[in-house]
């Protein structure tokens, strides 16, 4: 049966409506999470030494999930480091980015709920190496994954937002590595920035809760 004019523009208005300004690339802020530190402190500092951008950009992928670009905007390297998200229309055809402000990155981001998760498990954060001693833990963070993306659906749209990380800890002569990965989804009936910012930060949220279970073991 075909549908007649009213139905067509009333099924266009649903796509504008699901998919925002998903043309053009997005600014958005992620506020930090409240810190609650521990009520007694464990005496033991952390020092993050490097921080590392692991993601792997492609120019055109198959899955949503995987980090790329608009390729009519700017690919540079300031530009990939803050985006975090790619939109898409109600088919799922890949549009407008959405960009981190021109002070923020994604590696930041994910540092960020490292050093809460750190913090809320009595560590104390040195972010002057002069202060490093024998007993700090040095902490290398390579980000896999920082990234939100949509599925489409009939009634509604799915946001979903991976963190993943590969850490290096290193204390006096000992070393170890840990994995930390973690991913959110939430049900939204547009794709309005706001919600993009709403799975992001339940994703991290997600991902400090996992570190501070880690620091705990």
């Amino acid at each position: 049966m075909m549908m007649n004019r009213k139905s067509v523009w009333g099924a266009l208005a649903l796509l504008v409506l699901l998919t925002g300004c998903a043309t053009s690339r997005s600014v958005v802020s992620i506020p930090a999470g409240e810190i609650k530190p521990a009520q007694v402190a464990n005496g033991k500092t952390v020092y993050f030494a490097s921080l590392t951008d692991a993601r792997v950009f492609e120019a055109k992928p198959k899955e949503p999930n995987i980090p790329s670009l608009d390729p009519s905007e700017s690919q540079s390297a300031e530009i990939q480091a803050r985006a975090i998200a790619r939109k898409r229309n109600g088919y799922g055809k890949a549009l407008g980015d959405i960009l981190l402000p021109a002070d923020e990155t994604a590696p930041a981001l994910v540092r960020k709920s490292l050093e809460k998760a750190f913090v809320e498990q009595g560590y104390t954060v040195i972010t002057d190496p002069t202060q490093v001693k024998p007993d700090t833990f040095v902490v290398d963070v390579a980000v896999t994954k920082m990234w939100a993306w949509m599925n489409p659906g009939f009634m509604a749209l799915t946001l979903s937002a991976e963190v993943a990380t590969d850490l290096k800890i290193k204390q006096a002569e000992q070393a170890r590595s840990e994995s930390l990965a973690v991913k959110e989804s939430a049900q939204f009936q547009t794709g309005m920035e706001s919600n993009w910012v709403e799975v992001v930060q339940k994703a991290l949220a997600a991902f400090t809760e996992q570190a501070k279970q880690k620091l705990a073991q």
